[in-house]
């Protein structure tokens, strides 16, 4: 739910690290939006993140991976795919 300030407040669980954060979202302007994520009230990071619309053709088609989709960060793309396990027959 948003704040009367039209923030948007709770928790995210990040994988990497373990940890959870404290974080915060609001648009700080029609084309960006600002997240703010806290460890501890004083460990605080903010990001902006800009909308694009310049998107040039065959970019962002298709799911990740896929010949026109987006391409997977690298230290993901190197992850062997996981092995079919083999089913026993009766």
């Amino acid at each position: 739910m948003a704040t009367p300030e039209g923030r948007f407040a709770g928790d995210i669980y990040n994988a990497e690290d373990g940890k959870s954060y404290s974080v915060s979202l609001w648009r700080d302007s029609p084309d960006r939006l600002k997240l703010r994520g806290c460890l501890i009230k004083i460990l605080c990071q903010t990001q902006t993140w800009q909308q694009t619309l310049d998107v040039l053709p065959g970019q962002l088609i298709g799911l990740t991976g896929d010949l026109n989709g987006p391409r997977a960060d690298k230290e993901w793309a190197q992850v062997p795919a996981p092995k079919p396990t083999p089913v026993k027959g009766k």
